[in-house]
């Protein structure tokens, strides 16, 4: 059985380059599920490797065929975020999956994969968020990461749905990427030992 692992928590906690170091262990037969968006693409990020970018009219297509298992609009930005269904299938009949989700969509997510799914909140502080945030994207306004940060209030109240909590603060990178190497290692090998049912999904969804 191979196992799914989402990580979610605020814009600026420092998923991405988690789940990048995470995934040098190959050891871990990890691969990343990339999400699909209609938000603009920014300064250095690559289609496929980051998201893939669709227009609206592409995004409600999908919906429309029902190939999106979990799909929200993010608040802050109005745009589509969503999980394509034959993409994560496919990935997740080979290897293990990791990706990145929005707290809600990660939450209806793992109920799709009940024995497979393992879900990780990752947080920061507020001034963090607003620092990393300004780091990763120079030209981005600051009504819009006022209203990030506003975001960041609703999901975290979410996050003891999740299986794991973690405090990714500054200068601990280094001990919350062992964290969940911890976290995904145990899952993985411990579950080798143990008979579960896996669950199935309808074309229906």
């Amino acid at each position: 059985m191979y196992h799914l692992f989402i990580i979610s928590g605020p814009g600026g906690s420092g998923k991405d380059s988690i789940i990048d170091r995470v995934l040098l262990n190959k050891e871990l037969n990890l691969v990343k599920l990339v999400s699909h968006t209609t938000r603009n693409k920014r300064v250095g990020e690559r289609e496929e490797k980051d998201y893939y970018f669709l227009t609206r009219e592409e995004f409600e297509r999908e919906i429309a065929k029902k190939q999106m298992l979990e799909y929200e609009v993010m608040e802050s930005n109005h745009h589509y975020y969503g999980t394509h269904k034959k993409q994560l299938l496919d990935k997740l009949n080979s290897h293990n999956v990791i990706c990145k989700k929005m707290p809600i969509g990660a939450l209806k997510l793992a109920e799709y994969f009940p024995a497979q799914a393992v879900t990780i909140f990752i947080d920061a502080n507020d001034l963090e968020l607003k620092n990393r945030l300004l780091a990763t994207d120079r030209s981005i306004e600051h009504s819009l990461i006022n209203r990030r940060l506003e975001q960041a209030i609703h999901e975290r109240s979410l996050k003891n749905q999740f299986q794991y909590q973690i405090n990714n603060h500054d200068g601990d990178l280094e001990k919350t990427v062992l964290e969940v190497d911890k976290i995904i290692r145990s899952n993985i090998f411990d579950s080798l030992t143990k008979p579960v049912k896996i669950g199935k999904i309808s074309n229906n969804v």
